[in-house]
């Protein structure tokens, strides 16, 4: 078989974020986080719009200046990195 075009790697995945949440704690280091700095998590959170709990999937990392939990934005998250991200 030969090989036309190479497919994605998306192992070598990167996502710049910076260390601080929507109240603006954490050190504020930059950081490059890659698929092995992010853990899955599964729980509730609740929809203001509906007024009910939903399943929600959460993505985070620890931040190597300061020790704290970040929360990265699913949105920023390709699906096929979440999907790589899940199944460790």
């Amino acid at each position: 078989m030969r090989i036309l075009e190479e497919g994605r790697n998306w192992n070598d995945w990167v996502l710049q974020v910076e260390c601080k949440n929507t109240n603006y704690s954490g050190c504020g280091a930059l950081l490059e986080v890659n698929i092995a700095d992010i853990t899955h998590t599964k729980g509730s959170r609740y929809n203001y719009g509906w007024g009910c709990y939903e399943n929600a999937h959460f993505y985070s990392f620890i931040c190597p200046c300061c020790g704290s939990k970040k929360y990265i934005d699913e949105k920023k998250i390709p699906d096929q990195v979440k999907e790589i991200i899940k199944k460790r």
